[in-house]
């Protein structure tokens, strides 16, 4: 049975002030295997608590994307999800402010998830490779379902932020 083709974004929209319209890309013929989708996962400090079983849950939600260079992967107010960078490079960018590259291993977008607000960031692809997207409301759905889950993601993901979130936070400084 042949994959369907996955739009860059969404069909149909055009992108920022350029008025590029979204053209589909076409589907991966050696696509990752969720053992191998696990494995990556499994490498995410967000995810590095996580059991196995729960990792499976959140690969089934996670959505590869091609990166190819000099395309837009997400502008400033596309819908927030979170993107796992596992080759390649992605360079983000803002007018408030300095651009940000972010290579393999890095994570994008999950304050913004959480929030629910958009990423506030345009991101163009530097480098060839290869990313997973989960989408805020498959995340939700599945922490939802698991709170052991949920427990374990925020603790990753204040672990991952603690300096920043250290002197973000009065109540995380009382806590200390």
């Amino acid at each position: 049975m042949a994959r369907p083709t996955l739009p860059r974004i969404r069909r149909g929209r055009t992108r920022g002030t350029t008025g590029d319209v979204v053209e589909p890309i076409e589907p991966r013929i050696d696509a990752l295997q969720p053992l191998e989708k696990v494995i990556r996962l499994e490498q995410n400090p967000f995810l590095a608590h996580a059991t196995v079983s729960q990792l499976v849950d959140i690969a089934g939600i996670a959505r590869e994307v091609p990166l190819k260079r000099e395309t837009v992967l997400f502008i400033e107010t596309d819908a927030p999800a979170i993107y796992y960078v596992l080759s390649g490079e992605v360079r983000l960018e803002t007018e408030a402010a300095e651009s940000i590259d972010a290579g393999p291993g890095a994570t994008i977008g999950v304050s913004e998830t959480l929030a629910g607000i958009p990423v506030g960031w345009r991101a163009t692809v530097t480098r060839d490779g290869e990313a997973l997207r989960v989408d805020r409301e498959e995340l939700f759905d599945v922490l939802a379902d698991d709170i052991d889950l949920l427990q374990r993601f925020f603790g990753g993901f204040f672990r991952a932020n603690h300096a920043a979130v250290k002197s973000f936070s009065p109540l995380c400084q009382f806590l200390q």
